[in-house]
């Protein structure tokens, strides 16, 4: 490490140097190589521009020796002599200095009326001396050109810019017929620019330049604080700094300069002193800085919408599809046409095809997905480009189409004849009937019905030619013309038809070969293509154990959900443990699986089946790693009882005691990937040249940590250049150690020892102690992760992009228990990290940004709160996901969905956050339209209701078969013609549907659905039409309907309101205690509904619970309970209804009716019930006499409650005794 002399005196000959080439500077060439370099180093401070015009005037691109390396790929070149410039290097003291009142600003003093003392950390400016070198003193790989563009006389993109320098001005540019000579001119009163009419090109843009110049110089002058005192400068001053300002933008954008002069720069400068020259040297750096760089941003935007004009224009649709389209992507891509699309897929590489979306927008392109293999929507569009993710094939689907026609039209035809879906109808009746696309194929009604009720999409086909996606059975029964499926759809059914039948006759054959077979295989299990299996489809066990699926022991988790998809060989993929065999069938399963693999790749919730050394082991693909499944292995075995196995997942298989000896030998010698060599008779020289080697190998760069700080040193010219490194890598402190004739580890010494010697002021040392010792690491790999932290995300359009979405959502954020976006996104950023280094994932956050209905105002109250986190990592989306929203997070009340997005899929914040800015502009636009219908439409139908009828069917799944009935106003009607419907029928099972119209849309427009079917009522289907939730007289309907039958079981979960309404209306038919179970349970609710949530499943256990303590007479806790709402203030409403509650439950008491009853039938004379009546109306009568006292405390209704007990017991048992003496006589 150079000492702090040697640096002092360096920066010192430095300064010594600027003093005379200022002095020099102000002869006219000498100025204008000054003004040239600082055209092209415009960003730098004056003294440097001074000083790379000093030692290297023809430079044009300067870096240091580290940094040609590290972010260009070229080296200096040997011999070739550094430019010296300075850079900052402040350090911070700390000083001893009186203590200031924070408000007043006055000292403040002790006790003892003696000042006060405060320790100050105070940066102390100062720099150092620093090598560059000029991209002519460097070799390697080629950069890119400079930005300026050379202008010639005739000016190319002349047009442009003029019109950016119109957007730079701060004044207001024209062009008039200006009397006299004078070639344009600023108007500082009128704060306008005039430049003269008809000059060529080349003078009226160096006028132009000239007069923004001044505009932007010396109007500030005008409009400065006339409190700042500063002295006028004159005229010669300010032409001397606006010709220099328009000289050093035009050489740098390549603007003839060769009739600029200088020669009065000598007159002018003579009689100022260097302060007051300084000064304008400064002022010219700065403006021409700000206008060159204002210049070349408007450049860009002015180039970039018309590059976007001609590309906006291009569109075209792309499918991306694996070989069976099990799995497959439907793309709008914009801003390539077909030739340019299908080129680009031609020049992808093997990590481009990762995220495709994302690789043709780093080619230019806009891409949005349309569908994919969940939604099935790619039918609807007409496609330009197929792209096979299994076979590399790239499909011109215009060109194929064409070439197909002209030359094999015939073979054509008769394979689609062939391959036609409903033989009742063929492609020339459809054509003869209008439709003529050839991708679609025709199909009766019939056939239309039995393919939709498969899930196959289906068309309406018009003879004007177009068609309309069906999405009801009731559309294909009222369309009269005919229906299509599409070609591709067709032939992917037949093939899934011919597979699964391949599948069924060959199972029991494959699964008989993999659990007994004599060699070892392995089989990949997957869940069968079933609806009802899709709440466990890419479900991981700790998701299922969440949802409520299955338990520990996995007892969902069936062979009968799952089928055998591929049985392999396990010799071609067997590793050392178990634990790498599993990892290695997985990676197979998910980069280069076998050509007669027909499954999808290996997923979370497939499971793998090992046959190894004659005995069989289950392990399902979880969201991290494997598990092994005892159960399901046992039960595809078909045998009960099975001794449990040791997991050797991830260990090392049994061995032999010689081979476990062999092994633990080798175990202590060898590290992971070391490899054991066997050089026989070579040995000695082998040994002999390598000792050689190593004691002749000169050493050029070292990397070292030591403590919590690395260090890196590597050979320069003259010396040494060493970094010192944080442990998050970035650099805290360095120079150059310029000794060379020490060597690289003498020289490493000395810096260490005076790191570890010196004070800690930038807080390069760190916590290094006198004692430690250096560590030896990879220079390579330090390297790296340096490169990689300190990373400079570039300021232009990438940040500025999540700084604009940020500045829009500030605008219209409503916060969530008071945190604001940038908290919220900070707290999501915690426990994302909190997740990572639970889970030990190999991650690092680069951002966190929150997006989704509430960044843009159009949040409902059930909305989520939607946070996008984009990382660096190599982990899946999907298991991100699964791992960052398992503890369901909430901030307040409000749900948070945390979405992961990586480079490698989804794409970055740059190119994630204008899609989503699209598709929320949309919903607004969306809003605005129905906000829009909705008023002009409201008053045509304020006076109409919503008109909700119930509808009967003997078969609830074809409502054609058998009796059928609809608009029944009533839930009483239609559960009593449902009840007629006799159970001998065989149609099917009856139903009770739901019918919502609403007044001015038409008939087909009606939700219709079936709620009621066996003994079930399914709620689940009602999450899928929220135009029927959202409507409260249907919702009210479907409550009464299951109050109506309380038998039923339901399917899906009730809402607390609609839970509600249901107990509201089976109130006139529970007993007194259900219904005042009822009225205590909604009590607690609007007294306390966190905590009610928060100890109560649902209301219906709410009310079983508190009804059975009431029967019971177990009611003390729900007294003691009302008694504390009382006792804590509560509101006069919520005081009412408690004190109504204590009375209800103080009269009900159920063993007193029981005595009652037995009164009434012992005590009889003449046969004559003699004392029930009498005594219900001595009850009315005492009743009404305790109404018309003074009313008693609660407390002493109590007391006087509970003597009445005690004594009407003490009268039982004498009546009993008389009972049976009577019995006895």
């Amino acid at each position: 490490m150079a000492d702090e002399r040697t640096e002092k005196q360096k920066v010192q000959e430095i300064t010594d140097k600027l003093e005379e080439g200022l002095k020099e500077l102000f002869e006219s060439e000498k100025y204008k190589t000054y003004l040239s370099t600082m055209s092209k180093f415009h960003n730098y401070s004056f003294n440097n521009t001074l000083l790379i015009a000093m030692q290297k005037p023809e430079a044009t691109l300067v870096a240091g020796y580290k940094a040609w390396q590290k972010n260009f790929e070229r080296h200096v070149n040997k011999g070739e002599k550094a430019i010296r410039i300075l850079a900052p290097a402040p350090y911070k003291i700390k000083e001893e200095r009186d203590k200031l009142d924070p408000v007043t600003g006055e000292m403040m003093f002790d006790e003892n009326g003696m000042p006060q003392k405060e320790q100050v950390e105070v940066t102390i400016p100062a720099f150092r001396a620093v090598s560059v070198f000029d991209v002519s003193q460097t070799d390697g790989k080629p950069i890119p050109e400079l930005e300026a563009q050379e202008l010639l006389s005739t000016v190319e993109g002349y047009e442009d810019f003029v019109q950016a320098l119109m957007n730079v001005a701060p004044v207001p540019i024209g062009f008039e017929d200006i009397p006299g000579d004078s070639k344009g001119y600023f108007h500082t009163e009128e704060k306008r620019i005039a430049v003269q009419e008809n000059m060529s090109e080349s003078q009226t843009l160096k006028t132009m330049v000239h007069e923004v110049a001044h505009s932007m110089l010396h109007n500030k002058e005008i409009n400065r604080d006339d409190l700042i005192e500063e002295p006028a400068k004159d005229r010669n001053t300010k032409e001397v700094e606006a010709e220099s300002v328009a000289y050093t933008v035009c050489q740098h954008f390549g603007i003839d300069t060769s009739d600029y002069s200088f020669g009065y720069i000598a007159g002018w400068s003579s009689g100022k002193d260097m302060k007051e020259l300084k000064s304008s040297l400064d002022t010219i750096r700065k403006t021409a800085s700000e206008l060159i760089t204002g210049i070349e941003g408007a450049l860009r935007e002015l180039q970039l919408n018309r590059e976007m004009e001609q590309e906006q224009s291009k569109e075209c649709i792309l499918l991306i599809q694996n070989e069976d389209l099990t799995e497959f992507s439907l793309v709008n891509v914009r801003g390539m046409d077909t030739q340019e699309l299908v080129a680009a897929l031609t020049n992808m590489n093997e990590d481009d095809k990762l995220s495709i979306q994302a690789y043709l927008e780093s080619k230019g392109a806009w891409t949005t997905e349309l569908g994919n293999d969940k939604t099935r929507e790619f039918e609807e569009y007409h496609l330009d480009v197929r792209y096979n993710l299994d076979t590399d094939e790239i499909i011109d689907v215009k060109a194929k189409i064409a070439e197909q026609i002209d030359n094999n039209l015939s073979v054509m035809e008769q394979a689609e004849i062939d391959a036609l879906p409903d033989p009742m109808i063929g492609l020339s009746e459809m054509r003869e009937y209008g439709y003529t696309w050839n991708e679609m194929l025709p199909l009766t009604q019939e056939k239309a019905l039995e393919l939709f009720d498969h899930d196959l999409p289906v068309y309406l086909l018009h003879n004007d030619g177009s068609e309309t996606t069906v999405d009801d059975r009731k559309q294909i029964m009222e369309h009269e013309g005919i229906f299509g499926i599409e070609k591709g759809d067709w032939e992917n059914e037949r093939k899934l038809r011919s597979m699964q039948a391949e599948l069924s006759d060959n199972q029991i054959n494959k699964e008989a070969q993999l659990l007994y077979g004599s060699s070892d295989k392995y089989g990949i299990y997957q869940l069968k293509h079933n609806p009802e299996l899709d709440h466990l489809r890419f479900e991981g066990t700790e998701s299922l154990k969440r949802m409520g699926i299955t338990k520990d022991n996995f007892d969902v988790i069936k062979p009968e959900n799952y089928e055998l998809i591929y049985v392999g060989e396990l010799s071609e993929l067997q590793e050392q443990t178990q634990g790498e065999t599993l990892e290695a069938i997985y990676e197979q399963f998910n980069i280069a699986h076998p050509e007669d693999y027909r499954g999808h790749s290996l997923s979370v919730s497939d499971i793998v089946v090992l046959h190894q050394n004659g005995k069989n082991s289950a392990h399902f693909v979880d969201s991290f790693g494997f598990t092994r499944l005892p159960d399901f292995m046992q039960t595809l075995e078909g045998v009960k009882e099975q001794e449990a196995e040791i997991d050797t997942s991830g260990h090392d298989v049994q061995k032999s005691e010689p081979e476990k000896q062999e092994q633990q030998t080798s175990d202590n010698t060898l590290e992971d990937g070391d490899e054991i060599i066997d050089l026989g008779d070579e040995k000695e020289r082998v040994l002999a040249d390598m000792k050689k080697s190593l004691e002749l190998g000169e050493e050029t760069e070292l990397a070292f940590q030591i403590a919590d700080r690395y260090i890196s040193i590597q050979e320069v010219d003259g010396g040494y250049d060493y970094s010192i490194m944080g442990a998050d890598y970035k650099e805290l402190d360095g120079g150059v150690y310029d000794n060379p004739d020490v060597t690289i580890r003498e020289a490493l010494t000395d810096i260490v020892d005076d790191l570890k010697a010196a004070p800690d002021h930038n807080g390069a040392k760190g916590s290094i102690k006198e004692k430690d010792e250096l560590i030896p690491i990879d220079y390579e790999g330090l390297m790296e992760k340096v490169e990689e932290a300190n990373e400079v995300v570039p300021k232009n359009q990438e940040s500025s992009i999540i700084t604009d979405f940020r500045a829009k959502t500030n605008e219209v954020f409503h916060d969530i228990s008071e945190m604001n976006p940038a908290e919220i996104e900070e707290t999501i950023k915690c426990h994302v990290q909190a997740k990572i280094d639970e889970y030990d994932i190999d991650a690092t956050i680069i951002d966190a940004v929150v997006v989704g209905s509430r960044c843009r105002g159009l949040e409902k109250d059930s909305s989520d709160l939607d946070v996008v986190v984009e990382l660096s990592t190599n982990e899946r989306e999907d298991d991100l996901f699964n791992a960052f929203n398992e503890d369901g997070l909430h901030i307040g009340e409000v749900k948070v969905d945390i979405n992961p997005i990586t480079a490698q899929r989804t794409g970055t914040l740059e190119t994630y956050l204008p899609q989503a800015e699209k598709y929320l502009e949309s919903i607004r636009q969306e809003r605005e339209q129905e906000l829009t219908q909705q008023m002009q439409t409201q008053g045509e139908m304020e006076k109409e209701e919503v008109e909700v009828t119930l509808m009967v069917s003997e078969c609830g799944e074809f409502h054609n078969l058998g009796e059928f009935y609809e608009n029944i106003p009533t839930v009483e009607e239609a559960i009593a013609i449902w009840k007629q419907i006799p159970p001998e029928r065989m149609h099917g099972i009856p139903a009770i549907g739901i019918n919502v119209h609403r007044p001015g849309e038409e008939i087909y427009m009606d939700d219709e659905v079936d709620l009621l079917s066996g003994n079930r009522i399914d709620l689940e289907i009602l999450e899928h039409i929220p135009s029927i939730t959202c409507e409260p007289k249907a919702m009210e309907v479907i409550a009464e309907l299951v109050a109506k039958l309380p038998e039923m079981e339901i399917d899906g979960v009730m809402s607390e309101d609609m839970e509600a309404m249901v107990w509201e209306k089976r109130m006139p038919d529970l007993g007194p205690a259900e219904q005042l179970a009822v009225e205590i349970d909604r009590f607690s609710y609007d007294y306390d509904v966190y905590s009610y949530r928060n100890n109560n499943p649902n209301m219906t256990e709410s009310v079983s619970e508190i009804s059975e303590m009431i029967v019971q007479g177990n009611t003390e806790p729900i007294t003691d309970w009302l008694n504390e709402v009382i006792s804590e203030g509560a509101l006069p409403d919520e005081m009412q209804r408690t004190k109504v509650l204590l009375e209800k439950l103080a009269e009900y008491k159920p063993l007193a009716k029981i005595e009652e009853m037995e009164e009434q039938n012992y005590n009889m004379i003449d046969n004559v019930l003699n004392n029930g009546a009498e005594k219900a109306q001595r009850e009315a009568n005492k009743k009404n006499q305790e109404q018309s006292a003074v009313k008693v405390s609660l407390k002493a209704r109590l007391a006087e409650k509970k003597a009445q007990v005690e004594g009407s017991g003490q009268e039982h048992e004498v009546q009993e005794n008389t009972k049976k003496n009577q019995r006895e006589i």
